[in-house]
């Protein structure tokens, strides 16, 4: 449990830290690349925490998995600032509290029933299957986000800087 915890602290920090790094760099990107780009890093996530459940238990497991999270950590930091945008962007005013409202629903959803997916999964043994799904829709998710991107405008797409972003006042 204490190597555990380290790892779950080293998510918490990569996100601390690349936050504010990863949308410097993402500045004048597209958001749908930018949320490619976090599927495919949480794909790699899933790949890693395979590798780690390979070595079974013991510090060379736990290193694995704390690297898996900083990696989650990245994309993390990678999708904040892209699909919340796009959803607020292409909302028409009228509309905006329900376009939020059903993004956050299907958001928070998949809380609700991946521990209860996942641990069904675990528990009947079907562990390295139930990443292997994870790292394929992930896969998909990627693909997806790249073709939303053809079908959005410019204007939509966007990751402003934080320099010009407008200000609230």
């Amino acid at each position: 449990t204490h190597l555990l915890s380290l790892a779950y602290a080293a998510n918490t920090v990569t996100v601390v830290v690349a936050q504010l790094l990863v949308l410097r760099w993402l500045a004048g990107r597209r958001r749908t690349t930018a949320t490619a780009m976090a599927a495919v890093t949480w794909a790699v996530t899933w790949v890693i925490v395979i590798a780690a459940g390979q070595l079974g238990s013991g510090a060379a497991a736990a290193a694995l998995f704390a690297i898996a999270l900083v990696a989650f950590g990245v994309g993390e930091t990678l999708f904040s600032p892209t699909l919340p945008a796009i959803v607020n962007d292409i909302a028409p005013p009228e509309a905006a509290g329900r376009y939020n409202g059903l993004s956050t629903l299907a958001f928070t959803t998949g809380f609700l029933l991946g521990p209860v997916i996942g641990g069904a999964a675990l528990g009947a043994g079907a562990g390295t299957a139930l990443f292997g799904a994870l790292v394929l829709a992930c896969l998909i998710a990627a693909a997806l986000a790249l073709a939303l991107g053809r079908h959005l405008r410019p204007a939509v797409n966007q990751i402003a800087s934080p320099t010009s972003a407008e200000s609230p006042v």
